[in-house]
């Protein structure tokens, strides 16, 4: 990030110069910020100034805050000097960025090596926490916010043309987006979602877990939330030892459904879905590195060796689980079935 756009960033928000430290973000425009005058360390996040960054992040601070006054433990925005959750900046370079500003959560991050962190109780606290916000989307209405939060067919991922992707990914991709448009949405089973509430986008305490990164909220089926917080679970078990995928599959969707339906109900039809939301997930996610990733990124070995496989598993339409849907009930009903 530019100089000038920190020193800015730094003086809207009251903030020493010499505090924000760069921490990470997919295109490392997050900042972390500790000094002494705060009892607690602020999160910066920069983006490009165009209009639908602007637009997303006036729905995610309105979202966010609606969640935390409905007691959800999230990262609340912080306002600037003049009162504002959202700053436009101008690099002396003539680029213009948008930031907004986070109260750091507290909390330990989520260690999947760790057997005493990484455990049924965690997903279990997971899926409830992630059953509150869906019992909270559920609940309110969208004239309570002032910004307009997308459908998931207006993501921009979904409206552009992939490039340099095989055909036969692409076709799959057009296959499930016609599939997933027929699915009959409703307050039950549709609304507004985290669209990325993996492990690493939560901290455990002692309390339960707090969440945080909302930026890409968006308007779709609540199974997929659910989907994609178990397709990134299953990532970390290696996918050529079935056995230990398979038990872990069955162990974590137990909890994480029984969290799930402390705070909200599903049926099972829904629940049944969560295959095809799954090898949507993996296909989305594939064509999104893709599409954001640089090219010298592409070839760092760990990120290559990652996108072949996932080409591979597409493209032999590889099942993302090893659950088959009576396993899925099952897992619902908090049953073993295997």
């Amino acid at each position: 990030m530019e100089q000038s756009v920190l020193i800015q960033s730094a003086e809207k928000y009251g903030i020493p110069l010499y505090a924000p430290t760069l921490v990470g973000g997919f295109n490392n425009n997050v900042y972390e910020c500790t000094f002494r005058e705060k009892p607690k360390p602020i999160i910066l996040k920069f983006y490009e100034a165009t209009s639908f960054q602007t637009k997303s992040l006036k729905a995610e601070v309105e979202w966010v805050n609606y969640l935390h006054r409905v007691h959800l433990d999230v990262a609340t925005p912080i306002a600037s000097k003049k009162g504002n959750l959202i700053e436009k900046i101008k690099s002396t370079e003539g680029k213009r960025y948008v930031v907004v500003a986070y109260e750091k959560v507290n909390g330990v991050q989520i260690d999947c090596q760790n057997p005493g962190i990484w455990n049924e109780n965690l997903f279990e606290q997971w899926g409830q926490a992630m059953g509150k916000m869906h019992e909270a989307a559920k609940n309110v209405p969208l004239s309570t916010f002032h910004a307009e939060i997308p459908h998931w067919y207006e993501e921009r991922l979904l409206l552009q043309t992939p490039e340099n992707i095989d055909k036969s990914i692409l076709l799959q991709w057009k296959q499930v987006k016609v599939e997933m448009a027929s699915f009959k949405a409703s307050q039950k089973n549709y609304g507004i979602i985290h669209h990325d509430l993996h492990h690493e986008n939560f901290l455990r305490k002692q309390s339960g877990i707090a969440l945080f990164d909302f930026g890409d909220i968006v308007q779709h089926w609540f199974i997929y939330d659910i989907a994609i917080s178990f397709y990134h679970a299953l990532q970390t078990v290696p996918s050529q030892n079935e056995r230990q995928r398979d038990t872990f599959a069955q162990g974590c969707l137990i909890h994480f459904l029984q969290g799930y339906k402390k705070e909200t109900s599903i049926d099972e039809r829904e629940v049944l879905r969560l295959p095809f939301f799954l090898k949507y997930r993996r296909i989305y996610s594939y064509i999104y590195l893709m599409t954001h990733l640089t090219i010298e990124q592409k070839k760092e070995e760990r990120i290559s060796n990652a996108l072949f496989q996932m080409e591979k598993a597409i493209g032999e339409e590889l099942p993302c689980t090893p659950l088959t849907g009576a396993d899925i009930l099952a897992c619902l009903q908090g049953e073993n079935e295997k």
